[in-house]
């Protein structure tokens, strides 16, 4: 029997939006082998290549950070691509 939209079988699962605690760490980890390495990878006496010290960051990076999407703005289209964020100074 196929499950229902927003159905996953497992009652105990993870409810919807709960960020996965594996996939948190193992991003916080990468994070810090990349902050750790940075400043070895951008110096020149580094036993590896230009080539390889560009592969290891550009395999890592995806990881680390958030993947940007490119939007398209034509003329006379609504742009919904933007949410408005309210300020209020208060003294």
């Amino acid at each position: 029997m196929p499950f229902q939209p927003n159905q996953s079988g497992n009652a105990k699962g993870r409810e919807q939006g709960v960020p996965n605690k594996l996939t948190k760490a193992t991003k916080e980890r990468l994070k810090a082998v990349l902050d750790a390495n940075l400043t070895h990878l951008q110096n020149n006496d580094s036993d590896l290549t230009n080539g390889e010290r560009i592969a290891f960051v550009k395999a890592i990076l995806p990881f680390v950070m958030p993947k940007l999407q490119s939007v398209v703005l034509r003329e006379g289209e609504p742009i919904n691509h933007f949410k408005s964020i309210d300020i209020n100074i208060v003294k």
